[in-house]
């Protein structure tokens, strides 16, 4: 505290409390008929009191943010005397008063209190805290429904401050029915909101719709009337679809399904009830946008093995003559299967008939194979494949050969020969027959090459084998 106040107008130093004199002075009197005295009450005329300062805490404002306030907001002098300031004052300032704590939207009073000083009489005014109401943001979507209504319980995110949440009810409209991504809502006036975990509405200005967010995302619009088909093994994924390709659009929406609808399985193997996936549909049209198509699901088909067919060649033998090797092909594959790699095994033809077998015509059969996508099968032919004659047996191919080298002897050549009872057409198995050609009514010919002993010659001779004799060409030079 300050001891003396500084009082300019006299030039004189008080102390505050203490009376001082006021005496008169500067008077005489005429003609001497007067004289001067103080009175009694001069002595103590002057008393030096404090002066009134005024001390008013300054007004705040926030925003709702879900915090307590806490302090002020600095105060204002009003009373400082000759130039005094705030530095001539004691004490620590302190705020106080309903906003202290206060966390809600409304006024709150601001009071300060704690200073002191020895030349004023210090007098606090108090202030005012505004709260203001704080701004919520609301999002949200929704699937698309051919209306403007849009229901607040769409609206899956209104937040507040501070982790605080709403949830809305009632209805909002939308700009336009159609898809669309991060609009607002046209009108939210039929909207209530409801604080989460107490949260307070009032504490927030009221939604309005730029406060809003929303999207209409594309409703489904299934493909129906389609219908899968079992179908035999042809080596590729497609399936035939049967039935009619049909959409639902909503309402009077103007949407029209095009192309053409194609099924396909995962893969082209045999199989049961797989599934058959559909491609090929789209859509056209004013409200297109409003959807995604999704093409048909849940078809389901079998896919059958094809059929392979073993054809044996034909055979005729006389009674009693030895058994050929059989031979013969394999078909009916589809695509560009072949039998390399399409099967598994080692093929092999038989026959239980015996050259001792009464004549007659017996069975051929293929056999040894396997397949994943086929089922084997013998060709109507082969129950009559194999054909034994009666009749002398003529000679073996061993005895034909010995014949034509024996004939054939000359010391300018070599005879060297093989009988040709290969077949070679289509898929098939080959083996060479002892005997096959020795049926001497078949006059069947054997291929002979006549080399030249010095390599430089060679010839073609046909045996003609003709019951148990052969038929020779000259021999060359003849």
């Amino acid at each position: 505290l300050h001891e003396f106040y500084e009082n300019k107008l006299c030039g004189y130093t008080f102390r505050l409390g203490s009376s001082y004199a006021i005496d008169g002075s500067g008077l005489t009197a005429n003609h001497g008929n007067y004289s001067f005295a103080q009175a009694g009450g001069n002595g103590t005329a002057l008393t030096v009191n404090k002066a009134a300062l005024t001390v008013t805490a300054n007004n705040a404002a926030k925003t709702y943010d879900g915090l307590g306030y806490s302090g002020g907001n600095g105060v204002s002098y009003t009373g400082f005397a000759n130039g005094e300031n705030a530095s001539v004052l004691n004490g620590t300032l302190a705020y106080g008063g309903s906003s202290q704590g206060a966390k809600n939207a409304g006024n709150y009073a601001i009071t300060s209190s704690g200073l002191s000083s020895g030349n004023y009489a210090l007098g606090y005014a108090s202030g005012t805290l505004t709260v203001n109401q704080a701004t919520l943001s609301a999002s949200g979507s929704r699937v698309y429904n051919g209306t403007t209504s849009f229901n607040g319980t769409n609206l899956t995110t209104i937040n507040g401050v501070n982790g605080e949440s709403f949830t809305a009810s009632g209805n909002g409209t939308l700009t336009s029915e159609d898809v669309q991504t991060n609009q607002p809502l046209a009108n939210v006036a039929s909207l209530t909101l409801t604080g989460n975990g107490g949260a307070l509405t009032s504490n927030y200005n009221a939604l309005s719709a730029g406060d809003t967010s929303v999207n209409i995302t594309p409703a489904t619009l299934n493909v129906t009337g389609l219908m899968a088909s079992n179908k035999v093994y042809n080596a590729t994924t497609a399936d035939p679809l049967s039935g009619t390709a049909a959409i639902n659009p909503l309402g009077t929406d103007a949407v029209n399904l095009i192309g053409t609808a194609a099924g396909a399985f995962a893969n082209k193997n045999v199989g049961t009830a797989k599934a058959v996936t559909v491609t090929g549909n789209t859509i056209t049209g004013a409200d297109a946008g409003n959807y995604n198509l999704v093409q048909q699901t849940g078809l389901t088909a079998n896919v059958t093995p094809a059929t392979l067919t073993y054809s044996a060649m034909p055979v005729r033998i006389i009674q009693a003559q030895p058994l050929p090797l059989f031979s013969g092909t394999v078909g009916g594959f589809v695509g560009g299967d072949v039998l390399a790699t399409a099967t598994s095994g080692s093929l092999a033809w038989a026959s239980p008939a015996r050259s001792s077998n009464t004549p007659g015509s017996f069975v051929i059969n293929g056999s040894g194979l396997t397949a994943k996508n086929y089922v084997f099968s013998q060709a109507a032919g082969n129950a009559t494949a194999l054909t034994i004659q009666p009749g002398r047996a003529g000679p073996s191919v061993e005895s034909v050969i010995t014949q034509a080298q024996s004939l054939l002897n000359h010391p300018e050549y070599l005879a060297r020969g093989t009988m040709n009872t290969e077949h070679t057409s289509g898929q098939s198995g080959k083996s060479s027959g002892r005997g096959a050609g020795n049926n001497p009514n078949m006059n069947m010919l054997l291929q002979y090459m006549l080399l030249q002993s010095g390599g430089n010659r060679s010839n073609t001779v046909l045996l003609t084998v003709e019951g148990n004799g052969i038929h020779l060409p000259k021999l060359p030079g003849e």
